[in-house]
């Protein structure tokens, strides 16, 4: 992976609870720069090139394990909308229950929103979503992460699809002891059940744009 000087950023948290879904905004003020040869994965503590690494063999290994209902964290390589989104879930039979979306203010400052759909539509998230932009002056630009339930069937074509970046199954507990071994100086993550999406490293290190 190429080393690019990239914008790192610090979080500011909003929690609102609107209707049935729980929606978080948070905004992030550009600060220093980075480089991918020194991009850490921040709950874990371990380099980026060596986290997703281990993930994708862990994802091959529970792709062939025969169970259903694996949690897992999808980190898109590209910003999706609504609609792709829908036929993307409706091809690998995926149960969505979190959405994680970019934004930007007018000054190019990243906002990311994420919103439970566990118990509503699509439609009715994205209309969420938007009264929230509109509200808070920013323009929606996509959704670039999701947590999933998704079965050990669909995981291969899953991961394959270029829309795919990662699908992280670390924190499921049928894989999460072994998603800890041959990663020297890994942090354990407790009381979670999903893992972090790389949306943000992946923005930092311009892959995506």
């Amino acid at each position: 992976m190429k080393n690019k000087e990239v914008k790192k950023g610090v979080l500011f948290i909003v929690i609102l609870i609107i209707a049935t879904a729980t929606v978080s905004v948070a905004v992030a003020h550009n600060s220093s720069s980075i480089t991918s040869a020194d991009l850490m994965i921040p709950v874990v503590g371990v380099p980026f090139d060596e986290y997703v690494t281990s993930m994708g063999e862990l994802t091959a290994e529970a792709a062939v394990s025969d169970v259903s209902g694996i949690n897992a964290t999808i980190t898109f390589s590209s910003r999706l909308s609504f609609s792709e989104l829908e036929r993307y879930v409706s091809a690998y039979n995926v149960e969505a229950l979190m959405l994680e979306m970019r934004g930007f203010m007018p000054d190019g400052t990243r906002v990311t929103t994420g919103i439970r759909v566990d118990d509503i539509s699509f439609e009715e998230a994205e209309r969420m979503v938007s009264k929230i932009a509109y509200e808070q002056s920013f323009t929606v630009a996509g959704v670039i992460g999701m947590n999933a339930r998704v079965n050990s069937s669909d995981l291969c074509r899953l991961q394959a699809d270029n829309l795919t970046f990662l699908a992280d199954v670390s924190l499921d507990v049928r894989f999460q002891q072994k998603s800890t071994e041959g990663i020297e100086g890994i942090k354990p993550v407790e009381n979670r059940s999903f893992p972090k999406s790389l949306a943000w490293e992946l923005e930092d290190l311009r892959i995506i744009e």
